[in-house]
């Protein structure tokens, strides 16, 4: 995770680049500067049944150790408490300096709520940060590192900053999906599997999909796979399989059958007899 620079005081516009696999996946900052660690879409490249029991990195690069509840301990470093907007006096909002001890700062008299399009650091209501998480700038909660339930409907806490503060951020959640039926309502995304990050529940989502193909390598820099395929890990090499139902539906080509298996997910794929 990089260092944070939250220039607080300024009107300054911050665009993050929109990086697939091959990319940066930290790129993404609010409005007053600050970098905040987006984990990886990518859930890890899942494991072949061949390869016996899943092995630790089949899942998230990040740690994965589950958290224990909705409101774990977190006592951030500052003269404010950015959980409590009555620690700050009326017209301020608890926020990070660069160093990330939080004071109060000024916002605007008519803060935006959450989701709201933003444009500068004090733009948001307390409790609230401006953020560009590759949609635009937005007003994002805050959470406690490791809570489960902290946030509002619909997000999760998966953006962290540096330093070492507990304090991280709320995203939007990706809808769930079916992976057999490829119900996700934009055409240009995938369903395809990863890990809840605040339970570690193996899920599948929608995400932007990729360009490869079937039988080409994937992951990291190779890219993600197309619509309908997974990512599977059998042996040191890491390809496209197009995924399959054991009924027949999709049905397999080139001579393939349904009989692999994706570990934890379940997921079964076309492979080889």
């Amino acid at each position: 995770m990089r260092a944070l620079a939250l220039l607080a005081s300024l009107s300054l516009l911050a665009c993050a680049a929109s990086g697939d696999d091959g990319g940066d996946p930290t790129g993404r900052r609010d409005a007053g500067g600050v970098d905040a660690f987006v984990p990886s879409a990518d859930a890890g490249e899942p494991s072949d049944d061949d390869a016996g029991p899943a092995p630790a990195d089949a899942g998230p690069a990040e740690d994965a150790a589950a958290p224990v509840d909705a409101g774990p301990l977190c006592e951030p470093e500052g003269d404010c408490d950015p959980f409590d907007a009555a620690t700050c006096p009326e017209g301020r909002s608890c926020r990070p300096d660069e160093t990330d001890f939080f004071r109060c700062t000024n916002h605007e008299a008519e803060p935006l709520g959450l989701g709201e399009a933003c444009t500068t650091a004090a733009s948001c209501a307390p409790g609230l940060l401006c953020l560009d998480f590759g949609d635009g700038l937005r007003c994002h909660p805050l959470c406690p590192e490791g809570s489960v339930g902290a946030c509002p409907s619909g997000w999760e806490c998966s953006g962290a900053f540096s330093g070492g503060s507990c304090v991280r951020v709320c995203r939007e959640a990706p809808p769930r999906c079916d992976v057999y039926a490829q119900d996700c309502a934009d055409p240009a995304d995938g369903c395809a599997p990863t890990f809840d990050p605040e339970t570690e529940e193996p899920i599948t989502v929608c995400r932007e999909a990729g360009p490869r193909a079937v039988g080409e390598e994937c992951g990291g820099a190779a890219g993600r796979c197309a619509e309908g395929l997974v990512c599977v890990r059998s042996g040191d090499v890491n390809r496209c399989r197009q995924v399959c139902r054991p009924d027949g539906a999709p049905s397999c080509a080139g001579g393939e059958e349904c009989i692999g298996t994706v570990s934890v997910w379940e997921i079964t794929y076309c492979r080889a007899p």
